[in-house]
């Protein structure tokens, strides 16, 4: 099930001509199937998974694939995740990060770890991402 709010941010972010991507360390098909069973995977332009690159996050090969795709730079490039992990692959590619507290991880350890931002609803990366 999709969190509540994250289809009309992502259609927003669309609108705002934004460039998003998935990086994750799940296979690559899965993830495309998990984004077309909620009905979202036109929203993303690139899905790489953890079979994409050699290596896994918080390793930033997967990040920089990415931009190498898009063509967009890491000043440019928002991260957002839900887990330690993504916060550390942020750190390492050089690319600002934005926690999430809606999903796995708890909302204090995510502060904890210092992340550029933190957001507690979907629309809120609409002001992150402006």
């Amino acid at each position: 099930m999709l969190y509540p709010g994250v289809a009309d941010t992502l259609r927003e972010l669309q609108a705002r001509h934004a460039v998003l991507t998935i990086a994750t360390n799940k296979p690559a098909a899965l993830a495309r199937a998990i984004l077309e069973g909620l009905h979202i995977a036109d929203a993303f332009v690139a899905v790489l998974g953890g079979d994409s690159v050699p290596v896994h996050k918080p390793d930033p090969a997967i990040v920089h694939a990415l931009q190498r795709r898009t063509g967009i730079a890491a000043r440019e490039t928002l991260l957002v995740g839900d887990s330690l992990v993504d916060v550390a692959t942020a750190r390492a590619s050089g690319v600002a990060v934005c926690a999430v507290t809606w999903g796995l991880t708890d909302a204090g350890i995510l502060r904890g770890a210092a992340p550029d931002h933190v957001v507690d609803r979907p629309d809120e990366l609409l002001r992150v991402a402006a």
